[in-house]
C-alpha cells in the first residue's frame, strides 16, 4: 500500500494497489501509529508517524489559507479541492490531522508543528460557533493545543522495568498527554527524536519518571507514589 517514494495507496484489490490516499488516509494511519508507539514504546511506530507527517504537509496543506485538503496536490487535478471539517460518526481527517500535529510537537517540541497547529486552528475557528457539536473532534484537539497538558517520559534500563508504571497510567483518563519511554543507554534514540530527553537519565538504577507540562519538568522521581501524584 506504499510507493517506492513512500507515499500511501488508497486500496488494494486482486493483486493490485492503487489511488493515491487521500487525507482521511493518511490522518487516521498516522493517529494509529502513535498510539501503537505509546502503546508498546516501539520507537519505529514513531519514526514512521514521523515520515509520514512530513509526507502529509508537504502534498496536503494549503498554503495559503491554512488546513489540509482532502486530496493530495499529486492525486488527479479537480476543479475544486474541498478541506472537511465535519466530524460525524467518522472524525474529519482534518480533525485527525490536528490532533496528531500536537503529539508529534508534544513529543519533538519542533516549532514547525506548533506553527501549523495555529494556522489550522486559525484557518476553521469560525465555523465553531454556530454549530459547535458537528465539529466536536476538532474542539477535543483544540483542548489539547490550548489549555494544559502533559508530557510524561519514562527512564529505564529495560521496558519490562516499568510495568507497574504503565498499569497505572493505562488505568487513567488522561486524553491531554504524551508518554515517552527513553532507555537509559540512548539504545532506543529517543534523545534524536525528542530533543528534551536528552538530560533525563536514570535515578540510582531504577526506573525514573519527569513529569512535564508545556515542556517545563518536575524534579525526577522514583517513587512510584509521588509518580501518582504528580500525575493526579
Amino acid at each position: 500500500m506504499r510507493k517506492t517514494d513512500g507515499r500511501l495507496l488508497h486500496r488494494y484489490r486482486d493483486g493490485e494497489s492503487a489511488i493515491d490516499a487521500m487525507l482521511d488516509d493518511y490522518a487516521f494511519f498516522i493517529n494509529g501509529l502513535l498510539s501503537l508507539y505509546e502503546a508498546t514504546f516501539e520507537i519505529n511506530y514513531l519514526k514512521y508517524a514521523l515520515e509520514l507527517m512530513d509526507i502529509m504537509i508537504e502534498d496536503f496543506w494549503d498554503e495559503i489559507n491554512g488546513g489540509f485538503y482532502f486530496t493530495s496536490k499529486n492525486s488527479e487535478k479537480l476543479i475544486l479541492r474541498k478541506k472537511e471539517i465535519y466530524d460525524g460518526a467518522i472524525p474529519s481527517g482534518n480533525s485527525y490531522a490536528l490532533l496528531n500535529l500536537i503529539k508529534l510537537w508534544k513529543i519533538t517540541s519542533d516549532t514547525k508543528f506548533q506553527d501549523l497547529i495555529y494556522k489550522q486552528i486559525k484557518a476553521f475557528i469560525s465555523k465553531f460557533a454556530d454549530y459547535p457539536n458537528v465539529y466536536t473532534h476538532f474542539i477535543s484537539a483544540m483542548n489539547f493545543a490550548l489549555n494544559h497538558s502533559y508530557e510524561i517520559v519514562i527512564v529505564a534500563d529495560e521496558i519490562e522495568n516499568i510495568n507497574e508504571i504503565r498499569q497505572y497510567l493505562n488505568e487513567q483518563f488522561l486524553p491531554d498527554k504524551t508518554t515517552l519511554f527513553k532507555q537509559s543507554n540512548n539504545k532506543n534514540d529517543l534523545h534524536k527524536i525528542t530533543p528534551y530527553s536528552r538530560e533525563m537519565n536514570i535515578l540510582d538504577g531504577k526506573p525514573t519518571v519527569f513529569v512535564c507540562k508545556n515542556f517545563q519538568c518536575s524534579l525526577p522521581t522514583n517513587s512510584i507514589d509521588v509518580f501518582k501524584t504528580l500525575v493526579s
